[in-house]
């Protein structure tokens, strides 16, 4: 509200100063000058003060600390408001404004004939329909009108006019719309039955600066009397010319920037504010600093928990427990983050929306080493995480919560329930240590030890893999004809394991495919009496042949899809192999040259 009677008072203050030194109204300025006051924040003599810890009183003239100013600018104008506020102001300088009468003599009929021509070099003819009539108007040709059904002229098509001339220029406006038009006359149209005579149209060109050069529209048909018509035809081309612009269409408005004037007093007060302001900044930018590292550090332990908690029922709610208290606590502190910014900003924004980007977590790590690594740096070296929640690997989680799907499956068949602190997975691998359990009990337990720890179950890919003396290890590194029969019989090999529907993973099966190559390698090297063989069948090669392998493995993936969804049994589709978990890698694969140079063994 007194922002509004600042601006009112300031506005009239400037009427009258215009009025008492110029004595007289220039009515063009009334009519087409449009001014735009602004009161600036930031008071004059201030405009390039920063603060940066220097002595405000060595960075300020000492005549600006006096609240004294020089003020003799032209541009420029002292004057108070109501309140008695000092202001200066600055006063534009108003644009000579051209009139009709000046721009008319440098004009000829032919030239503006010529511009209007420029918006039908695309299109000459254009059209207009008005519910029974279509008037189509072909440039210094013709005018008519007649009616369609879709795209065809049905009846008569009646003539209201041929090209006879242009009018003088005489820039007449069209009342309705005070725009200047250039006129065109057709005449020897159709007898009109009415009158006895030919039909006549007048053509009115005018500007609409919203259209490009090259484009006309007909805006308006009218019929003032019987078999007279006028058109009225905006194009974009007339606006090149200033006579034919509104003269009713306001201009930019012209800036008048005021700026407080301060007294001496005012001048401390102002600056102990900015000092202030500038040391609430930068608090609220430390808080919201401090504030974002540990949103990061909750997400990071809400990930953490989510991919190493214990699948055990006590375990799933301890989990759920945890993820429920960090996320309130991270929802709690993002609202004080947004808050900071509103108020440092002063904007308004929503505090109830969060945008919880857990999922994005999941891009952090590329391999599983990754994340182990990670999760044990930030639970050193991150304050704000919680020492009770120490990161297991991701291994230890996943055989701990295979161990507990085992157990609890075997004790189901005896009726008795899993005791975590009896049956605790660290307890079961410190009794394999001290020979407490022995093969026997967990073949008892268990089964087959091979069977329970997916050992045996995944084919070989040659067969007497172990045997050192066997001619296909060496085959299928230097024969193609024979590695491509080997490479067809895992493939058969993993399809039939398919269809067993045993469950397992691509990545085990493929790790279990590299510890087969690298171990034929070794029989190799250590058979053969050659100084080199060991570059022969180098690392580079292995990584070769890993992927061949890797393409048999998919292929038989997708032909187990592709023959199970012809079935109408529920089809549960099989993981293909990927050389990195996260999805959004792409698939490995082998296509002639342009294999993928990366050290795939080193993810097993």
């Amino acid at each position: 509200m007194w922002y509004d009677k600042v601006v009112f008072q300031l506005f009239h203050s400037l009427f009258i100063f215009g009025t008492c030194c110029y004595a007289i109204y220039n009515t063009n300025e009334l009519q087409n000058v449009a001014y735009d006051l602004e009161i600036a924040e930031i008071p004059f003599g201030f405009e390039n003060f920063k603060l940066d810890g220097e002595i405000l009183e060595e960075k300020i003239p000492k005549n600006t600390l006096m609240g004294i100013f020089d003020v003799n600018d032209e541009s420029s104008t002292v004057i108070v408001s109501e309140f008695g506020q000092k202001f200066i102001c600055s006063l534009p300088k108003i644009p000579s404004i051209k009139t009709n009468s000046e721009s008319k003599p440098n004009l000829t009929v032919n030239l503006i004939s010529d511009v209007i021509s420029a918006s039908f070099y695309v299109q000459n003819c254009i059209r207009k329909n008005t519910g029974w009539w279509t008037y189509e108007l072909c440039y210094n040709k013709y005018v008519q009108q007649f009616r369609l059904e879709g795209s065809k002229i049905v009846g008569n098509v009646i003539s209201l006019g041929y090209y006879k001339n242009n009018s003088d220029i005489n820039l007449s406006k069209s009342k309705s719309e005070e725009l200047p038009y250039f006129e065109q006359i057709y005449d020897d149209g159709t007898v009109c039955e009415v009158t006895d005579k030919s039909r006549l149209t007048r053509v009115w060109y005018m500007c609409d600066d919203m259209l490009s050069t090259s484009e006309a529209y007909i805006y308006d048909v009218d019929e003032p009397s019987s078999c007279e018509y006028i058109i009225k035809v905006k194009t974009g081309s007339l606006c090149k010319l200033d006579v034919f612009l509104s003269q009713s269409k306001p201009l930019e408005p012209l800036s008048i920037l005021c700026r407080p004037l301060l007294e001496q007093n005012a001048v401390r007060q102002y600056l102990e504010k900015v000092t202030e302001e500038k040391r609430q900044k930068e608090k609220a930018k430390n808080e919201s600093k401090l504030l974002a590292a540990r949103a990061d550090s909750i997400q990071r332990q809400r990930y953490a928990n989510k991919r190493l908690g214990k699948r055990t029922p006590n375990g799933i709610k301890e989990m759920e427990s945890t993820e429920k208290e960090l996320k309130m606590i991270y929802e709690d502190i993002m609202r004080s983050i947004t808050k900071l910014n509103v108020d440092l900003m002063k904007v308004k924004a929503d505090l109830h929306f969060i945008y919880d980007d857990l999922h994005e977590m999941e891009t952090r790590y590329i391999t599983e080493a990754d994340e182990d690594r990670g999760n044990i740096y930030w639970y050193f070296k991150d304050p704000h995480w919680n020492r009770k929640f120490f990161p297991v690997t991701l291994a230890y989680s996943r055989g701990r919560n295979n161990y507990y799907e085992m157990v609890s499956s075997f004790l189901k068949k005896i009726d008795e329930e899993y005791d975590e602190k009896k049956m605790s997975f660290s307890k079961f691998l410190r009794d394999i240590d001290e020979e407490l359990v022995t093969e026997a009990y967990l073949g008892m337990m268990m089964g087959s030890l091979r069977k329970a720890f997916h050992e045996g179950i995944f084919p070989d890919i040659v067969n007497d893999v172990d045997d050192a003396e066997n001619p296909l290890l060496a085959s299928l590194w230097t024969n193609p004809e024979k590695q491509l029969e080997l490479l067809q019989l895992f493939e058969y090999k993993v399809l039939k394991l398919l269809n067993r529907r045993i469950k397992f993973t691509a990545d085990d099966l493929m790790s279990h495919v590299a510890q087969q190559l690298l171990s034929i390698r070794t029989l190799l090297i250590n058979r053969e009496s050659d100084y080199n063989f060991d570059q022969k069948i180098s690392y580079v090669l292995v990584e070769k042949m890993f992927l061949k392998f890797m393409q048999s493995y998919n292929r038989a993936v997708l032909r187990h899809d592709k023959k199970s969804w012809g079935h109408f049994t529920k089809h549960i589709p099989v993981e293909t192999f990927r050389l990195f978990e996260n999805p959004n890698m792409f698939i490995a694969r082998i296509e002639g040259r342009d294999c993928i140079n990366i050290n795939y063994l080193s993810l097993l």
